[in-house]
């Protein structure tokens, strides 16, 4: 049941990458621990932006966007 009187300052709108808005549906991925140790070390909205990126391209050059 949803909260009846939640804080405002709580509420978010969906943030956008770019002019493109992010989707509401999180997909969670596990990483071979070298892999995750350097992406844990990165800040996390760079650590974010490099994952989107990776696999924006490799959809891209695979012909499915």
């Amino acid at each position: 049941m949803p909260n009846p009187r939640p804080k405002l300052e709580n509420l978010k709108s969906f943030a956008k990458v770019g002019d493109r808005a992010l989707s509401k549906r999180v997909i969670g991925t596990r990483y071979p621990e070298d892999v995750e140790a350097v992406l844990k070390a990165m800040p996390s909205d760079e650590m974010q932006q490099l994952i989107r990126a990776a696999v924006e391209k490799e959809l891209r050059d695979r012909g499915l966007l």
